[in-house]
Parts: C-alpha cells; structure tokens; sequence
C-alpha cells in the first residue's frame, strides 16, 4: 500500500511537472485560445443547465405573479417542456460570450501587465490587489463589451421564444426578426445587455479572483496545505455570482421588457425606450421594487451558474495544460 501511495505521489508529481513545462512553452496566443475555449464550455454548459429558471424569471419580470406561480402556470399550459424554451440560443449565445469574456479578460491583463508594469524588460506587477484592481475592472469591462456584440442577437432571439413571439427555432426567429422589424431589431437590446453585463462580469470576475485568493491564503494558513481547487472554485463563485446579480439586476428588467416585445406588443407596464439615456432614464423611473422585480430566481439562478461555471472553467483549463493558482 505504502509502494502504491509513493508511486501514485510520484506519478502526480510528474505530471504536475510535464505540465508546468509544457505551459512555459505555451505561447500568448496558445494560452489565450486555450482559455477562451475553456469559458465557451464552461458559460455555455451552465447557462443551458439553467434554462428553467430563466423562463420562470423572464415570466415573473413579464407579469405580476410569483415564482412559483409563474412555474404552475407555464407547465399548465404549455406542458414541462416548456421550461426548456430558449435552450439552443442559450447554449450558442453563452458558448460565444464565454470565449470572448475569458478570452478577451485574460489577454488584455497580458497587454495591460507588458504596458504599464513592465519596465527594462521585466515584469514589476503589484503585490497588493488594489493596485492590481484598476486593469482588473477595465480588462473584464472592455472583454464583456466584445462578448455582447456576440450575444445580444441571440439574447433578443431566445427571449422572443421563451415569450411565444418566435419562429421556427433559433434560426426562424432570426430570420423572422430581421425581416419584420430590420436588422437592427437583433440589437435593440444591446444598451441594458451591455448596461446588465458589463458590471455583472466586472463584478463577477474581479470578484471570483479576490475572493478565490483570499480563501486558498486563509487555508494556507490554517492548514499549512494548498486547498482543494473545487471547494475554493465553488465557495467564490457562489459569492461572487451573488453579488454580479444584485449589481445587474435592474439592467435585467429592462431588457426582458425591451427584447420581449414588438413595437405593436405591449408587456405589462413596458415603453420602448431606443437611446441609451431614455432606457436609464425608464429604468429610473421604474421604482426599487420593479426594478428587482424576478430577483429571487436570478439570484438562484446566477449563485449556482457562476459556482459551477468557476468549478468547470478551472478543471477545463488544467485539463488544457493550464496550471490552476488562486493568489490575493
């Protein structure tokens, strides 16, 4: 047995260090895809798996009834499949998002590292993370902005068919969009997308690295040990995802009220609002409370996602040759 342990502990130990190796050969643009790929799978398998909260929070958003009765009344009259209205733009939507978010964040940390911290050929990166925080929030909001020009013309698609006003599938709808009400309706709803997930993935990022970092030090301390990689990957992306759905919440009100609706359609309660200042000014004017209105299921919703988006991001990525660290 004790022969077994050295053996596994030494093949470990190998692999750990093949692996190191082969990330120091791993070029920026190597590593960059690689992370990219690994934020498609992981954005896009969550976001799918989740589906049916998002129909019962876009209902809940749409009308004035709780969650649980917007469930009822979905499976009632539409069966229990309905709770699976918007999948296939969900998972094609959030698989491009994905890349280009964590993609995007982790090659604009690398140019801004080499621009503003690098000095006589070396690296000077700050010890401490506020000093780190600045390029932190400008990579992540600058990525998210990329990622929601993929996204929003399958988030205007998915919650047209989540509401019963689509065509036939991903691409009808599409089609069907573009050609009633032009090319532009497909980004009607770019100002609250970006509005909603550009803070939300500020927060949700930065967030993720501090708080992970924070955690795995606490238990390097305590425990003298490294931590157990899921345990920290699931503790900040419960906290962190939180805290990214309260931040963009009322942006999200807006858009179910702004894409879920034609110009001759009217949601309960909804105005077609065209320029950025009159969407923020109606959602100023919306009040706290239906501002958070559907929050409960979101809240569930994103806690969950960006837990398990975390936990799968990170195994994707070392199974790709990326080496997982958590630093403050």
């Amino acid at each position: 047995a004790r022969a077994m342990a050295r053996w596994r502990l030494g093949l470990t130990a190998l692999l750990a260090a093949a692996a190191a190796a082969e990330e120091r050969r791993m070029g920026p643009g190597s590593y960059v895809a690689r992370v990219g790929l690994a934020g498609a799978i992981s954005c896009s398998v969550t976001h799918s798996l989740v589906v049916p909260l998002d129909n019962i929070k876009t209902c809940v958003q749409t009308g004035a009834e709780s969650a649980a009765g917007a469930a009822v009344r979905i499976v009632r009259e539409d069966g229990a499949i309905a709770l699976l209205k918007g999948l296939r733009p969900t998972a094609v939507g959030y698989w491009l998002q994905g890349a280009a978010k964590f993609g995007g964040y982790e090659a604009l940390k690398m140019l801004g590292r080499k621009v503003f911290w690098t000095r006589d050929g070396e690296l000077h990166e700050p010890a401490t993370l506020a000093a780190r925080l600045p390029l932190m929030l400008g990579a992540a909001g600058i990525a998210e902005m990329g990622a929601c020009l993929l996204l929003c013309p399958l988030e205007t698609a998915k919650l047209r068919i989540q509401m019963g006003m689509g065509g036939a599938g991903l691409i009808g709808t599409l089609s069907c969009i573009s050609q009633a009400e032009g090319f532009g309706a497909l980004y009607r709803g770019f100002a609250p997308i970006a509005l909603r997930q550009v803070p939300y993935t500020m927060v949700k990022l930065v967030c993720y690295d501090a708080i992970a970092g924070m955690i795995a030090q606490s238990i390097r301390r305590a425990r003298g040990k490294e931590p157990d990689p899921h345990f920290v990957s699931l503790s900040a992306g419960l906290t962190a995802g939180s805290a990214a759905a309260i931040v963009s919440q009322p942006a999200d009100v807006l858009l179910t009220r702004l894409c879920g609706t034609t110009a001759t359609t009217q949601l309960v309660e909804c105005v077609i609002a065209s320029g950025l200042w009159q969407q923020i000014q109606y959602m100023r004017s919306m009040g706290l409370r239906q501002c958070y209105a559907g929050l409960g299921p979101r809240l569930a919703m994103i806690a969950c996602v960006t837990a398990a988006q975390f936990a799968l991001y990170d195994d994707v990525r070392h199974r790709l040759g990326i080496s997982v660290s958590y630093k403050q």
